[in-house]
């Protein structure tokens, strides 16, 4: 408070603006909410279909968006490459663009995802795999039940793989020749790959550092603990899927 005194127009003006702000207010609380999708030009009614963008290239999307085409030429087809650096940041825009009222129809993931997905926000593909079983039944045969199983979540399948990646090896030839060593032999053993790296070691010198990793997404060491039957935890199977098995993998077949 002050001991100014505020002029009646002032005043007048002010109650003015504050019912102005108030009819606003009151007509904005009986707006649907507005969302990215009412951009104008924003939905254009496509089926739209979200990835990482460095998991396809160019060729990859425009195979794809034809060969939808040729089964479903009425239906609009829009690849959403999602630019970002890993999965997580992935999942992150995804997040952002749900909650902005702009959510893709259907979400390519890795396995990190999947969780995600079939927790909070994917729907199960179980019908239409039971469904169009007969014409699933060429594309099961020829992918092994571990990468089918690595996309389910309790029981319930969330997407068909299409690839897998696996941890490599890269050797420096040049290297090899300054240590006087030679390539080594295909059934090389974990005893064989140490007294390798302690050899590059002495012949590099002090500061010389023999292996780096590459792959940060696979956590370093833990290609070399699944290549020796380990792991950090304690792994198990969730209940269900017999629909599944039952129906693709024959009994006789499966191990375990």
């Amino acid at each position: 408070m002050t001991d100014s005194h505020i002029p009646r127009r002032t005043l007048l003006r002010y109650g003015a603006y504050g019912a102005g702000a108030a009819a606003l207010a009151g007509t904005a609380a009986s707006w649907d909410r507005l969302t990215g999708a009412d951009i104008p030009g924003r939905d254009d009614g496509s089926l739209v279909v979200a990835t990482l963008g460095s998991a396809f290239d160019p060729a990859t999307v425009d195979a794809l968006t034809k060969g939808f085409h040729r089964i479903h030429p009425d239906i609009p087809l829009r690849v959403n490459a999602v630019q970002a650096v890993d999965w997580s940041d992935f999942f992150a825009k995804i997040l952002t663009q749900i909650a902005a009222g702009t959510a893709p129809d259907l979400v390519y993931v890795a396995t990190e995802g999947v969780q995600l997905f079939a927790q909070r926000l994917g729907v199960s593909l179980d019908r239409w795999v039971r469904r169009d079983a007969a014409e699933l039944r060429e594309y099961f045969a020829d992918v092994h039940p571990s990468l089918v199983e690595s996309m389910m979540y309790e029981g319930n399948l969330y997407q068909l793989p299409v690839e897998f990646n696996a941890a490599d090896m890269y050797l420096n030839k040049q290297v090899l020749k300054r240590a006087g060593a030679g390539f080594p032999a295909a059934d090389w053993s974990r005893d064989d790959f140490t007294a390798l790296l302690r050899e590059l070691k002495r012949s590099g010198g002090a500061h010389f550092t023999p292996y780096f990793w590459t792959n940060r997404l696979w956590g370093g060491v833990m290609p070399w603990l699944f290549a020796n039957g380990t792991n950090l935890l304690k792994e198990s199977k969730a209940p269900g899927g017999s629909w599944l098995w039952d129906t693709f993998y024959p009994a006789a077949d499966r191990k375990g």
